[in-house]
């Protein structure tokens, strides 16, 4: 390095009275800067030092302060201007996870408020939510708009499969369900004609037929998932059904030919215990429950007859005892018609004794108008509305 002398061109003394020489400064630039350096990072570590201890107090800040809204309910975001510090990135971080949080919380509420009112039309769920997804896009905080509208667009994606699917499968069931009612309808149509006219009647094949159509139908279509081995079940079951109502038809023909009691041993042995009849415990009981109930009927219309008939046997007796004369034999028999109809076996002992016993009377009698001796007073009606006209008269 030049020395003084050497740089300002003058003559360098010499002799013992020579000034002494000039030092030469050999240390670099970056050597004399050093301590500068060094005390300013350490001012600035100590700066960072403080920033980052106080992260924490920025994000509780931004925690603490209450989401904002504009005039039409948008959420509005509200963040520090210049992130200068990692306290300012702390503070605007949380306020938009906080701000973004409630946006996704008003489009949620949207979705669920549209799905309600679109629970079986995914088209209007579309159309409705495809207006709600432009308006966020277009309103509201702007940093918000994009990531609202994203997952605005994604989930009302997903809810719309969901009403798609759900709509096919309430169609689907809506439509077996349909086709299992006429199944019921066309089984129910089959029982009765065989409890009418059994079972080889040209009707009752047709409704078998009916009732097979139905089943097949119903295996045709694959979305209502019925086997041929389902449909195959099935048409036995409403059979079997068939020959069990069938077989509770005959109870009225029992009944008639042997009473009661016979009626019972029929449903016994034809029924309950007939094991030909390939039956659930439950069909079973419900088709001797049937003839039971036929059986009941029956004896209730008899009752009904017989007190109807009642007033018209004592007629004979009242007739007979109190006017001594004789019953028209063409009204004698048209009440023992209706008597042996109904069946009842005192009703019908009673006419058939007054008569024997009228004829004894009028074997009797000395005279036309003489009463029968030891006869009892007349009593009860002559007859009832709709019997046979007064008797003798």
């Amino acid at each position: 390095m030049p020395n003084a002398y050497d740089a300002s061109g003058a003559a360098k003394p010499e002799g013992p009275r020579a000034l002494a020489s000039v030092p030469e400064n050999r240390m670099s630039a970056e050597a004399i800067t050093a301590p500068y350096q060094m005390v300013a990072r350490a001012v600035g570590h100590l700066g960072n030092v403080v920033d980052e201890a106080t992260v924490d107090w920025h994000r509780q800040a931004a925690e603490e302060k209450v989401v904002t809204r504009d005039a039409d309910g948008n959420v509005q975001l509200e963040q520090r201007p210049f992130e200068f510090s990692a306290g300012d990135r702390a503070y605007n971080a949380v306020a938009r996870q906080r701000a973004l949080s409630a946006g996704m919380t008003d489009v949620d509420r949207a979705r669920a408020d549209t799905i309600a009112k679109h629970q079986n039309d995914p088209a209007g769920f579309d159309v409705e939510w495809t207006a709600f997804t432009k308006r966020l896009a277009v309103t509201g905080d702007k940093v918000l708009r994009g990531p609202l509208s994203d997952y605005a667009n994604r989930t009302g994606g997903e809810a719309r499969n969901k009403l798609q699917i759900t709509r096919a499968h309430n169609d689907t069931e809506a439509g077996k369900a349909g086709m299992l009612a006429r199944a019921q309808v066309a089984g129910n149509d089959m029982l009765t004609l065989a409890r009418e006219g059994g079972t080889e009647t040209p009707a009752y094949q047709q409704a078998v037929k009916n009732l097979q159509d139905v089943f097949e139908q119903l295996r045709a279509i694959p979305a209502y998932n019925v086997s041929q081995e389902e449909v195959d079940i099935n048409l036995k079951r409403w059979r079997d059904l068939g020959l069990g109502m069938a077989a509770s038809g005959g109870v009225t023909k029992a009944w008639k030919e042997n009473g009661v009691v016979g009626a019972r041993k029929y449903i016994e042995e034809n029924i309950t215990n007939n094991t030909s009849l390939h039956l659930s415990d439950a069909d079973r009981a419900h088709i001797a429950t049937f003839a039971n109930a036929k059986l009941a009927q029956l004896q209730g219309e008899r009752q009904i007859e017989v007190e109807r008939l009642k007033p018209t046997v004592d007629a004979f007796w009242t007739h007979l005892w109190g006017k001594g004369k004789p019953v028209p034999d063409g009204q004698y028999q048209e009440a023992l018609k209706r008597v042996q109809a109904v069946g009842d076996d005192g009703l019908l002992s009673r006419l058939m004794t007054g008569r024997a016993l009228e004829a004894t009377f009028m074997a009797s009698r000395s005279a036309p108008d003489a009463a029968f001796p030891g006869a009892p007073a007349p009593s009860g009606p002559t007859l009832i509305p709709g019997a046979s006209p007064t008797l003798g008269a």
